[in-house]
Parts: structure tokens; C-alpha cells; sequence
């Protein structure tokens, strides 16, 4: 464990240098939030380096939630990052201040001197002028893989143009960053594989996992009231965009019988159109519940009460969700693709993410196996030991000081 009130003794005796972290995400629920605050909070303890934080925005936003002073860089997002591709009145103004912030550098809005490390971990870097050693985290590549789906009701996270921009801000990357680092091996060589580059320019920093975070006693009845949840249920624990797969692990929970769906209900995060479509078109509409946003605080009780954590997704540059029901006691059942066999180990039952039958039938095996559910449990707990946020924090660590 950490200690964010006390240096951490190096080898290194030189003068301390300056990592300045861009944090887009920090305000933002999502993975990439989870990645920086803590690795951020864990290299504020390391002697070799004076680390400071900022965000570039216009707009005030909460991060008194981080757990260290944040800055706040007040110009256009835009001026700094290429965040449009398609022609409108707002990606055009976009377009002009983008060229106008190019006369600064990112030093100078920073403070940032010549000799300093600039770490981003948000996929992209600005495009200002940038004096200086640079890290870049590129998470992975999902808009470059998946295919945009215009039927969808449901607003979806790779959009019509995301995936050009993702392309441009990728290949820029790639051409002007010190160092490319990302969350995967499976993720090192597709971002390879797509830009036709040598996987050995990308090393790989794992995210973590803090096992104390979901081991924490809750009064599980307070917080099964709070959110109306079942007894017994399977969980669904995310977002549930096209790539999540939500409406597969649906129809493979239609496909249990009634009397299991009556003892295990099918609890869904952050529900969209497409989601309630999908489970009335089926049918079950009475065996699924829903839950919209959690707080970070409840996350662990919600899935230590799960009888089973499902994990369908077609794409992941990592996948924290199965340590996260790992570490909270929970059997995982998830996708064979991408990064999610690299992530789970032995420790999960794969499954082939478009095979609802093949997937009905392996949540129906640890439903009513009690031995294969103490197994994937104890390898969960053992799988959990290979990710922690501190060797990723020291991994990054010695990549800032060796550049």
C-alpha cells in the first residue's frame, strides 16, 4: 500500500524531475479516470520525481475527488486537441482556434520547462509545440476496430467520426511521443498490427487492481435496498454501448430456464434504449432489473452480492471489470477476444462473445455448480495477484527516469 505523506527512497541521487500529467479524464467515470488517479497518487510518492497535475478546459469541473491538487489550464480544450474531424459551425471555430493555440507551446501554458517529462494518458497529446520528453498512454485502438452502427437507438461511443479522429490523434502519437506505453500485450500488438510499427516501440504498463478496495465489509442489506436488488442475480456491471454486447448476454439469459431466471435475476448497469428493447423483445422483462449510476463507493457491495459477473464485450484494451468482480469474491464468465483471455487468466470461463447458446449454458453451469463456483473463485483471488496499481505506478516510474 501507498503512502501519499512520504517520498519514496530511489537509487537515483540526481535532482528530482518535473512529470507534468495531463488529465482529461479526471473528471470523467470511466477507466481512464481509474488509470490516472491511481497511478498519479502513487508516483507523488517517488523522490526521483516532482509530479504535478492539470486539465485543460474552459468549463469548472469537480475533482475534489482525486486525492491530489489538480490545476486547471482555463483555454478551449480545443486549442490544445484535435477533437473534430466533420465540417459544422462548432468544429469549424474549433478548426481556427486549434491553429491559434499552435503559436503557443504546451510549455507555456503549462509552465513547463525544456527538460521536463509531459505524461498524457487520455489516447492523444496536444497539438502545441511540446519541449520536452513526452509519455502517451494509447488505451487501445476501439474506434479504429469497430464498425459504426447507424440502426442503433442508443448514443454509442464509437461514432461516425470518432474513429478518424482516433486515427489522426493515434498516428500522431506514434511519429512525435518519447515513449508509447499501453494498457495490454494484446493491445501492444493490435495498435502495431494497424500502424504496420514494430510492437517492441509500445511497452506495456497493466492497469491494477486494490484487493483491500473490494474485500471491504458493507452492510449488504442497506445497499440492497437502496437499489431494489434481488437476492440472487447475474450482473452486468458497465456501460452498454455497441461493444459492451449487452443485448448477447440478454438473449442468453432468455434462454435459461424460468424457474433459474425466477431464482436469478439479470441485474444491468446504465441501461439504454437498445438495452430495454432487447429485453422486452425477448420477454423478460420481469426477471431484469436495472440500475443507472453508481457511486465508486458502492460498486464493490453491488458486485460482492452477484451470484455470477458476466463480461461479454467484443473489444478490450484491458477490461477492469473482470479483476473487479475477481477481487470482490464473484465467478466471471467473459468474452475469449482481445485483451479479456491475457486479463483473466485461468481464472474466468471463456466464452465466445456472439454465441448466446454457448453462453446460456456456461451461466447456467456455474449457477448450479457450487464446485466450479468455488474454483473460479479461488483462481480469481489468485489471478488478482499478477495486477497491482503499485508495480504499475513503479513500472511508469522507471520509464519517466530512464527516458
Amino acid at each position: 500500500m501507498y503512502n501519499a505523506n512520504s517520498k519514496q527512497q530511489t537509487a537515483n541521487s540526481k535532482q528530482p524531475i518535473n512529470v507534468h500529467f495531463n488529465t482529461q479524464a479526471i473528471f470523467v467515470l470511466c477507466g481512464f479516470k481509474t488509470y490516472e488517479t491511481e497511478i498519479i497518487r502513487r508516483l507523488l510518492t517517488y523522490s526521483a520525481i516532482n509530479v504535478d497535475v492539470s486539465y485543460v478546459s474552459r468549463k469548472t469541473h469537480d475533482v475534489s475527488d482525486a486525492g491530489f491538487p489538480v490545476k486547471q489550464i482555463r483555454i478551449p480544450t480545443c486549442m490544445a486537441f484535435y477533437v473534430a474531424w466533420h465540417f459544422n459551425l462548432k468544429s469549424a471555430v474549433g478548426f481556427v482556434l486549434n491553429r491559434l493555440g499552435r503559436i503557443f507551446s504546451f510549455n507555456f501554458i503549462t509552465g513547463g520547462g525544456k527538460n521536463d517529462v509531459y505524461v498524457f494518458t487520455e489516447n492523444n497529446m496536444p497539438t502545441m509545440r511540446i519541449e520536452g520528453k513526452t509519455v502517451v498512454v494509447i488505451h487501445d485502438i476501439i474506434p479504429l476496430r469497430m464498425s459504426y452502427d447507424p440502426s442503433r437507438k442508443s448514443p454509442d461511443s464509437v461514432g461516425k467520426y470518432t474513429g478518424k479522429i482516433v486515427a489522426r490523434n493515434t498516428e500522431d502519437v506514434l511519429k512525435r511521443a518519447s515513449c508509447i506505453i499501453t494498457d495490454s500485450d494484446f493491445s501492444r500488438r493490435d495498435i502495431a498490427d494497424y500502424y504496420h510499427i514494430d510492437p517492441e516501440r509500445i511497452k506495456v504498463v497493466y492497469c491494477g487492481i486494490d484487493p483491500s478496495v473490494y474485500a471491504r465489509k458493507y452492510d449488504l442489506q442497506v445497499i440492497r435496498e437502496q437499489y431494489n436488488l434481488p437476492n440472487k442475480y447475474v450482473l452486468y456491471f458497465g456501460a452498454c454501448s455497441a461493444r459492451k454486447n449487452v443485448e448477447t448476454l440478454i438473449r442468453a439469459y432468455s434462454k435459461l430456464s424460468e424457474s433459474l431466471r425466477r431464482e436469478y435475476k439479470l441485474v444491468i448497469t446504465n441501461p439504454l434504449i437498445d438495452t430495454t428493447d432487447c429485453v422486452n423483445n425477448c420477454g423478460i422483462s420481469e426477471y431484469v432489473h436495472y440500475i443507472k449510476a453508481i457511486p465508486e463507493a458502492d460498486k464493490p457491495a453491488i458486485y460482492q452480492m452477484a451470484s455470477v459477473s458476466a463480461w461479454p464485450s467484443l473489444y478490450e484494451g484491458f477490461g477492469l471489470p473482470v479483476l473487479e468482480a475477481m477481487a470482490s469474491g464473484v465467478p466471471v464468465i467473459c468474452s475469449n477476444v482481445t485483451s479479456m483471455p491475457e486479463v483473466a487468466g485461468d481464472a474466468a470461463i471463456l466464452v465466445d462473445p456472439l454465441d448466446a447458446s454457448g453462453m446460456a449454458r456456461e451461466i447456467e453451469r456455474v449457477l448450479t455448480d457450487s464446485e466450479l463456483r468455488k474454483d473460479l473463485i479461488a483462481k480469481g483471488y489468485e489471478n488478482i495477484k499478477r495486477f497491482s496499481w503499485d508495480e504499475s505506478a513503479k513500472k511508469l516510474h522507471d520509464i519517466i527516469v530512464n527516458l
